[in-house]
């Protein structure tokens, strides 16, 4: 299946963005939630460890397979909650807290050269907005869903050292993703489920769902409160030109810091697939890399 190319549809997304940001909070019943909180502290759906299109400001080099040159990873973005509606009696599936936000950033592919030089090759722009809502299953166990409306756009950049004819890339789509969360004796984990559905993309060759499995876990160590182990796995089936594939992406380091919160985080990286950069969404990537992320 391909996606239609109609500047109908890019205007379709556009309007739809502004209307769940700026209008969702009307259609919330006074009488059943209490005040909305403007810019709630932290996230209430935690991003995906290892999915590859979260916000994250850091950076990583890879390192298997070897390279006189290694292809470097410049991450930068946010997402922040804008808006908090949450019942005074919000203790089960049935009044869970429910948040409204923004997320913005880049993914950007470089490579090390002699002097000390990083030449940009490609950089892919995301932006988009989101709802989340959690809420309790017992005293050990949760459930959160997010759905976030978003764009992408790939350019080449000034670095690209072989010949490539640039093109227009752009995805607008539709991300839904349900997980059950667990805190256990050792740690918490998190188990999650979803799609991606396309609603606009240019080239139009893409299939229209991306379903996508994965699971994360944050492990404290014992006696050291700022210090916790935070490993992920994602699992994602992509169709491209017709043909479907399965990209995989994992994550596991050491973070010093919140367990849930702000902190840096060293560590190593795993990624098979199709490329996630737009320029080169053809081709494929494996690699190992290891890096750092200030959250």
């Amino acid at each position: 299946m391909t996606i239609p190319r109609t500047t109908s549809l890019t205007q379709a997304f556009f309007l739809f963005c502004v209307a769940l940001f700026f209008l969702a909070p009307s259609l919330h019943s006074q009488e059943a939630q209490d005040r909305p909180t403007w810019i709630p502290q932290g996230l209430l759906f935690q991003p995906l460890r290892a999915n590859v299109l979260e916000p994250r400001v850091g950076g990583m080099v890879s390192v298997a397979p070897s390279s006189e040159r290694p292809a470097l990873r410049l991450d930068i973005g946010n997402s922040i909650d804008v808006v908090s509606f949450r019942s005074s009696t919000a203790s089960s599936l049935l009044s869970p807290e429910v948040r409204l936000g923004a997320e913005f950033f880049t993914f950007t592919r470089l490579r090390s050269e002699v002097n000390f030089r990083f030449p940009v090759e490609t950089t892919d722009f995301y932006f988009g907005v989101n709802a989340s809502a959690k809420a309790p299953i017992n005293d050990k166990t949760s459930l959160a869903a997010r759905l976030r409306v978003a764009h992408i756009s790939a350019h080449l950049v000034d670095g690209f050292p072989q010949f490539q004819q640039s093109f227009v890339y752009s995805r607008e789509f539709v991300d839904a993703v349900l997980a059950v969360s667990w805190a256990l004796p050792f740690g918490a984990v998190r188990v999650y489920g979803g799609a991606t559905v396309l609603f606009h993309s240019i080239p139009d060759n893409f299939g229209a769902a991306v379903p996508q499995l994965g699971a994360d876990a944050t492990i404290p160590i014992p006696g050291i409160d700022f210090v916790s182990i935070c490993a992920g796995y994602d699992l994602k089936a992509s169709t491209i030109l017709g043909a479907t594939g399965i990209v995989q992406s994992a994550q596991a380091g050491v973070k010093f810091g919140e367990k849930f919160g702000h902190g840096v985080l060293l560590s190593a990286y795993w990624y098979d697939g199709k490329s996630l950069h737009g320029m080169f969404y053809n081709q494929r990537d494996s690699y190992i890399g290891i890096g750092f992320q200030v959250e």
